[in-house]
């Protein structure tokens, strides 16, 4: 008698996820070309002015490397996220692209760093003539001293 109740039950759920499968549109992202421009539009930059206030930090930020964190594993250890080839915080936001941009003309000086770079840590030193940036590569985070007024690093 149990047998019969739970195959009946498997069976009703089966019938209903099948229904419920052919109700689903099949591609709303192009149905709707307003929800495909809303998932692709540009993040807003970061900046950050730096100590002595006469240069800005600008960052680009991509809005698909949220989509994409979620799927790299993770190790959960006190409330936080830790990736197990940084062995750092879990990204969120890719951050790249960074460039300074001199208030007072408005020049755009940007930051010699590798292509396709991922910058999670920045920190300017206290007079703001340097900026360290953390980078991520495959063999972990690495430390590049930026000069502010040219742009150059090392």
């Amino acid at each position: 008698m149990l047998k019969k109740a739970l195959r009946s039950l498997f069976q009703f759920n089966l019938l209903f996820l099948l229904l419920l499968l052919q109700a689903t549109p099949k591609a709303p992202a192009a149905t709707y070309p307003e929800l495909s421009k809303l998932i692709n539009a540009p993040m807003a930059p970061l900046s950050i002015t730096d100590p002595s206030g006469t240069m800005l930090l600008y960052l680009e930020r991509d809005p698909a490397s949220q989509l994409a964190s979620l799927a790299t594993p993770a190790i959960g250890l006190a409330g936080r996220e830790i990736d197990p080839i940084l062995w750092a915080e879990k990204r969120r936001n890719r951050i790249y692209s960074p460039s300074f941009l001199r208030l007072a003309d408005g020049v755009r000086v940007p930051i010699e760093v590798p292509k396709a770079s991922h910058i999670p840590l920045r920190s300017f030193n206290a007079d703001g003539s340097l900026l360290a940036l953390g980078i991520d590569s495959a063999k972990g985070i690495e430390l590049w001293l930026v000069t502010v007024k040219t742009g150059k690093a090392r």
